[in-house]
Parts: structure tokens; C-alpha cells; sequence
């Protein structure tokens, strides 16, 4: 069970939309600690995310993208902003 803000256990359920992403996010990071894999694909990775959620989620995936590949498919500003290298693409109006 996760915990919130450094509380007891709670239910999955009882958290936000973009609690239980981080801790989705924070779920697969720490299996890929324990068997590690060098490319790592997050598709939609702020889409529940507050602005302060993606720069802390952006800060740790910089910091652990010097030891691993990350592609994170993301649309927030805030966290494009710790991307190493950026690909846009846009739709344009017809």
C-alpha cells in the first residue's frame, strides 16, 4: 500500500489521479532498479500531473537518465524542460 505524505498505509483507491501516477511511475523505476533494463518508454508520462508533480518527476528522471535511456512522451512545459534532447511534433490545423 502506498503512503501519503510520509502517513500510514491507505488504499489505492483514496488517491488522486495523479498520486496513484507517481506512484505507478515510482512502482516501475524501482523494478528496474532491482533488474535493470538500459531503455526506458513512459508514454503520456504528465497527463495527471500538477506543476510542481512534473518537476520533481522531471528531476528524477534526469538524474536517472545518466545511467539509462529514458523516452518520456509528455506535453507539460515544465517537465520537457529536463529533457536532454527534445523530438516535437505537432498537428497542424487543416
Amino acid at each position: 500500500m502506498p503512503y501519503r505524505h510520509g502517513t500510514r498505509p491507505i488504499d489505492v483507491e483514496l488517491l488522486s489521479g495523479g498520486e496513484k501516477k507517481v506512484a505507478s511511475v515510482a512502482f516501475l523505476l524501482a523494478l528496474n532498479l532491482v533488474k535493470g533494463s538500459p531503455f526506458f518508454v513512459l508514454d503520456e508520462l504528465d497527463k495527471a500531473f500538477h506543476k510542481d508533480t512534473c518537476v520533481k518527476v522531471g528531476s528524477a528522471l534526469q538524474e536517472l537518465g545518466k545511467e539509462m535511456q529514458i523516452v518520456a512522451v509528455c506535453n507539460d512545459k515544465h517537465m520537457r524542460r529536463f529533457a536532454t534532447k527534445q523530438i516535437i511534433v505537432k498537428l497542424e490545423d487543416d
